[in-house]
């Protein structure tokens, strides 16, 4: 079986794309408070917000999943090929850097998602 070896630039792209997600991700529950709602009956501010912790959620978990397959592929079965030490030197730090705001981010936005509306309720209380 080949393995097809990752080159710099498709891993740098991975990074890339990695660090996107992770910014959709953090700006989703602020978008959900500055940006009009939708116009559904019934909706209300904090059910909205609660909303956007999914959004936050599933986007820091894309990010995850994005660094764990660029690591994987610099992680071969077997001997690997010419300069994968080097390429692993120079990725393997860049791939778990992010790794502390995945895990922060995915933690706020279930939190987000199970309790967001509690501070509306709380407030409009008479």
């Amino acid at each position: 079986m080949a393995v097809k070896e990752p080159t710099d630039p498709e891993l740098q792209t991975s990074l890339f794309i990695a660090y996107g997600l992770l910014v959709i991700a953090f700006i989703s529950p602020m978008l959900a408070l500055m940006l009009p709602m939708p116009p559904f009956k019934g909706l209300e501010l904090g059910g909205w917000f609660s909303r956007s912790g999914a959004v936050t959620t599933v986007f820091a978990l894309l990010a995850e999943s994005v660094l764990i397959r660029a690591k994987l592929s610099i992680t071969p079965v077997g001997w690997g090929w010419g300069g994968l030490q080097e390429q692993r030197d120079r990725f393997i730090p860049k791939f778990n850097a992010p790794e502390l705001t995945v895990f922060c981010l995915t933690i706020v936005g279930t939190l987000i998602w199970a309790y967001g509306d509690l501070p509306f309720t709380w407030l409009s209380q008479d």
